[in-house]
C-alpha cells in the first residue's frame, strides 16, 4: 500500500539496476512524471517512448519533457523544433529559451545562440556565452564572463585558459577559490595551486594551498606534499562487546537462518552506536565471507572515529578474494596490493557488480576489453564467467599488467589507462603543458578518470601502510 515509497525506492535503484525501470513504470503516479524521472536517470530513449502516448499531449508538461529528452539524445534538429513549439505557447519561458539556444549551438548556429544568451542575461546564459566565445578563440571576452560567474566550472575553465596562455600567476586566485569551495574538484584545485605557487615562488599562495590540502584528509593529494606515503594515527582496540548478539546469530545459523543471522549482525552495527559492537559485528561478517557488509561498517567507523583502531582500517581495506588475487598477481608479476586497490574502487569487492557502461565483476571489465583479454589468454568464456571471482580477477590482472607494460611500469599512468584507456593517457602525456607527473594529474580531461586515479592511488597507499603496520 506504500506506492509512493516503493516508487521512490525504484528511482534510487535505477541508476545501478536497469530492472528497476519496470517497477517505476508500474508505480509511477502518471506518465509524464515517469518520463521526467527517467530523464533525470539518463534513460532518455525510455522517456521518449513513454511520451508516444497521444493522450499526453494536452498536459502542460509534455512539450518541456519531450524537448529535454530529444536534446539529451543528441537529436538537436528535433529538439530545436520542440523548444520552438514550447515557446509558441510560453514565449517568455527562460528554460525553453535556454534549451533552444543550446540546440542552436549544437547545430553550429552560434550567432543565433549567442543572441538568445545575451538577451536572457542570466548567470547560466553568461556561462553558455563564455563557452561559445572560448571555442571561437575569443579568449579575453570569455575570461571576462568566467571571472564573475558564481559557478566553479567557470573558475576551472578560466584557470585552464590562463595556464594555456602562459599566465599561470593569474590562474592562482581561481585555483584558490576552487580549493576553498565545497566541491569535488577542491582537492585537485588546491594541489594545482600548490604546484604553481611553488614554481612561481609565491610563498603566500603556497602556504594557502598547504592549508587547504591539510583539510582534505581523505584525498590522495596531501600525501604528495611529503614522500607520498600514507600514515594515520591509530587508537587502541575497543573493549570486546556484543557477545549476546553473536550468541543469537549462532543460534540462527544452527537453525539454517543464515540470511537472518547476517541481517542481525548488520542491524546491530547500525543501531547500537558502539565502537566495540561495530567491530565485533564487522569481524563476524568478515569471518562469514560477507566482506562487503564488513567493509561498509568499517568505513563508516573510520568516518566517525579519529583516531580509529587499526582493526577498522583492515576491515575497510580487506584482502578480499585473497587466493584469487595472489595467484593472478603472481602469474602476471603484479603487486597484489595494487590489484586490491583497483578492486576497491571498481566494485567495492562485489563480484556481481555491473556499471551503467556494463563493466562487470570485481575488476569491472567492459565486454570489449574482457573479450580481448580472453582471446589473448586463449580462454573461452561462458556468459556468466565474468562474475566468477577467479576468472574476473585473472582477466583484470592481465589488463593491469598490459597497461603497466605500455607505460614502462608507471603505476599512475597505468591506473589512468585502466579506466580511461591507453590512447587517452598517451594523448594527455603529449600535451605541451604536461611536463611532470604533477601536470598529468591536472590535465587529464576525463573527470571520471582523474577521480579514479586519485582514489586508486589513495587505496594503494593505505594498503601499503597496512602492510608496514603488520610487519612491525
Amino acid at each position: 500500500g506504500k506506492r509512493a515509497e516503493a516508487y521512490q525506492a525504484y528511482q534510487e535503484l535505477i541508476s545501478d539496476f536497469a530492472e528497476a525501470f519496470e517497477g517505476m513504470r508500474r508505480l509511477a503516479p502518471d506518465a509524464l512524471t515517469l518520463a521526467q524521472d527517467l530523464i533525470a536517470a539518463t534513460y532518455y530513449s525510455d522517456a521518449l517512448e513513454v511520451l508516444r502516448d497521444p493522450a499526453l499531449r494536452d498536459d502542460p508538461r509534455y512539450k518541456a519533457v519531450r524537448a529535454q529528452a530529444l536534446f539529451s539524445l543528441g537529436r538537436y534538429d528535433e529538439a530545436q523544433e520542440a523548444y520552438q513549439n514550447w515557446l509558441a505557447t510560453s514565449p517568455e519561458d527562460t528554460t525553453a529559451r535556454m534549451g533552444l539556444a543550446r540546440s542552436l549551438g549544437r547545430l553550429g548556429r552560434l550567432e543565433e545562440a549567442l543572441e538568445i544568451y545575451r538577451d536572457l542575461d542570466t548567470a547560466e546564459s553568461r556561462l553558455a556565452q563564455a563557452e561559445i566565445l572560448e571555442s571561437r578563440g575569443e579568449i579575453e571576452e570569455a575570461l571576462a564572463l568566467y571571472r564573475d560567474l558564481p559557478y566553479p566550472v567557470a573558475w576551472w575553465r578560466a584557470a585552464s585558459i590562463l595556464e594555456r596562455e602562459g599566465r599561470a600567476q593569474e590562474a592562482l586566485p581561481f585555483y584558490a577559490r576552487l580549493g576553498s569551495a565545497p566541491i569535488g574538484l577542491s582537492d585537485d584545485a588546491a594541489y594545482r595551486l600548490y604546484v604553481l605557487a611553488r614554481r612561481l615562488d609565491d610563498r603566500e599562495m603556497q602556504s594557502q594551498a598547504v592549508s587547504l590540502l591539510q583539510d582534505a584528509t581523505s584525498s590522495f593529494f596531501p600525501l604528495l606534499l611529503g614522500d607520498g606515503s600514507f600514515l594515520a594515527p591509530v587508537a587502541s582496540a575497543p573493549a570486546r562487546a556484543g557477545d549476546a548478539i553473536l550468541a543469537k546469530v549462532r543460534a540462527l545459523e544452527i537453525l539454517g537462518l543464515d540470511e537472518l543471522a547476517r541481517r542481525e549482525l548488520r542491524m546491530a552495527a547500525r543501531f547500537n552506536y558502539s565502537a566495540g559492537i561495530d567491530l565485533s559485528m564487522a569481524q563476524a561478517l568478515a569471518q562469514r565471507g560477507r566482506v562487503q557488509d564488513a567493509q561498509q561498517i568499517a568505513e563508516q567507523s573510520l568516518r566517525e572515529l579519529d583516531p580509529a583502531p587499526l582493526a577498522f582500517w583492515r576491515l575497510a581495506y580487506p584482502k578480499a578474494y585473497r587466493r584469487e588475487v595472489e595467484e593472478a598477481a603472481q602469474e602476471f608479476g603484479l603487486d597484489p596490493l595494487l590489484v586490491w586497490a583497483v578492486m576497491r574502487q571498481e566494485s567495492r569487492y562485489n563480484p556481481e557488480a555491473v556499471s551503467r557502461s556494463y563493466a562487470q565483476g570485481l575488476m569491472q571489465l567492459i565486454p570489449s576489453t574482457r573479450d580481448m583479454i580472453a582471446r589473448q589468454l586463449g580462454m573461452r568464456l561462458r556468459p556468466f564467467d565474468v562474475f566468477n571471482p577467479r576468472i574476473n580477477v585473472r582477466l583484470g590482472a592481465y589488463y593491469l599488467r598490459f597497461v603497466l607494460d605500455q607505460f614502462e611500469g608507471d603505476v599512475d599512468y597505468a591506473v589512468a589507462a585502466y579506466n580511461g584507456g591507453p590512447g587517452n593517457v598517451a594523448r594527455w602525456l603529449e600535451d605541451p603543458l604536461v611536463v611532470t607527473k604533477e601536470d598529468f594529474y591536472r590535465w587529464m580531461d576525463l573527470s571520471e578518470t582523474r577521480e579514479f586515479v586519485q582514489k586508486v592511488m589513495f587505496n594503494y597507499r593505505v594498503y601499503q601502510w597496512l602492510e608496514v603496520m603488520q610487519a612491525s
